[in-house]
């Protein structure tokens, strides 16, 4: 679903009918940053029982029950067209960007590029057409979260964040999340946020400092500083203070 402060009536622009890891259509979580908001619907395909009857849902060779088998991705913008989603009222506000026959789930969106995590494990960097920018091999290292900024791109295995440049694809540092279950949130300038035991904290990229900067289950970092949410509350903390106590 989709709103904003002018037209606060939530819109429905994804559908889906199965629940988490059962067979079916899904609409996956919308991903956005500035003015490029995307999500995927995708399907997972369920294996042949023998002796069974046939079903729409039957995964292809090489798959297995719950697998995405197909996966498209979609802009949600003024002046789109129709969303994919059944009836003949679907919203004018999706433009499609590419369709796979696997995974292909937007994990992070930032200065008109998107990153994606394919089947294999596999982050791809996309442009908001659909062109590809650039791919990083995990192997089976299942990528927990990314996130993008400029010419940064960050990616989460474990309780690892390794930082790439996208001009030269090199890697230029492995920073280590601290505390239970930690997940990447954002990053902004040379400032990662990330949560973990409950805790929001925020990480410079060369790894040399990291702070606890409150209680909090999820965040963002912009240029004028760290947005945090603890229960109902949406707490502002300026960049100024965030890098005094970085030091």
């Amino acid at each position: 679903m989709t709103a904003t402060l002018a037209a606060p009536r939530p819109l429905v622009v994804g559908f889906g009918v199965a629940g988490p890891g059962q067979s079916g259509s899904v609409a996956g979580d919308p991903v956005g940053d500035a003015d490029l908001l995307v999500f995927a619907a995708y399907r997972r395909c369920e294996e042949a029982v023998e002796g069974g009857s046939p079903s729409t849902l039957e995964c292809p060779a090489g798959f297995r029950n719950g697998d995405i088998d197909q996966e498209s991705l979609w802009r949600v913008r003024a002046n789109g067209g129709a969303c994919p989603v059944p009836g003949s009222r679907a919203p004018l506000l999706c433009t499609p960007i590419r369709s796979t026959s696997e995974e292909q789930t937007p994990l992070a969106v930032g200065g008109g590029l998107i990153a994606v995590r394919r089947r294999s494990g596999t982050i791809e960097v996309i442009r908001a057409a659909g062109g590809h920018v650039a791919r990083f091999q995990y192997g089976r290292v299942h990528a927990r979260a990314a996130a993008l900024q400029g010419n940064d791109l960050l990616v989460q295995h474990g309780a690892a964040v390794d930082v790439f440049d996208l001009r030269t694809s090199a890697k230029t540092a492995t920073l280590s999340l601290r505390g239970t279950s930690p997940r990447l949130r954002d990053v902004h300038g040379r400032l990662a946020a990330y949560t973990g035991s409950g805790r929001v904290r925020v990480v410079r990229l060369d790894g040399r400092r990291d702070v606890a900067v409150a209680s909090g289950r999820d965040a963002e970092i912009e240029s004028t500083g760290l947005f945090y949410a603890s229960g109902a509350r949406v707490t502002f903390v300026p960049t100024a203070v965030l890098l005094a106590r970085l030091g």
